[in-house]
């Protein structure tokens, strides 16, 4: 017997559905809980978005959890409606403790193999909670680099070669 099923990533925006309608739908296969990470939402409408996204997952079927976005705009040599801040971060951790359980995808892993500060201080900002990898080709010792920050998961392996390597 299993009470439910727990979707451990997904982007919720990216399934082009009201989050109640996506709720109510995975609701009836099983999915007790989802851990989202709304990165694409930060990244277009900025904190207000994120801030209206958790408020639209009260109430419903299943549990909606969130991975803080570490990354809108991806790099500094992209543009987006805003950005986000490790101080940010600290504020939504301490103001919704129970949803905001780990980092999301930190995509951008030149600022951590340079020691970009802000994106090394969103880090630590996560203590000891998850943090998601988000690295595609990275090897050898930017990869070490990338790993010895306490960056976990990683979806964007090409080849087994490179799974291996970041396992």
């Amino acid at each position: 017997m299993c009470p439910g099923l727990i979707d451990g990533h997904i982007h919720i925006e990216s399934t082009f559905l009201f989050t109640s309608e996506f709720c109510n739908v995975v609701a009836t296969h099983g999915t007790s809980a989802v851990i989202c990470d709304p990165h694409e939402r930060a990244n277009v409408l900025g904190l207000i978005g994120l801030d209206y996204f958790i408020q639209s997952t009260v109430n419903l079927p299943i549990k909606v959890f969130f991975m803080m976005p570490s990354c809108f705009p991806s790099t500094f040599i992209e543009t987006s409606g805003s950005t986000i801040l490790s101080t940010d971060i600290i504020d939504y951790l301490k103001r919704c403790p129970d949803r905001v359980i780990g980092l999301g995808e930190m995509m951008n892993y030149p600022g951590i193999v340079n020691k970009n500060k802000e994106s090394l201080s969103k880090i630590i900002a996560l203590g000891s909670r998850p943090k998601d990898g988000h690295s595609p080709l990275l090897s050898g010792k930017s990869l070490d680099a990338y790993v010895i920050v306490g960056l976990g998961s990683d979806h964007e392996c090409t080849n087994a070669k490179e799974a291996l390597e970041k396992l």
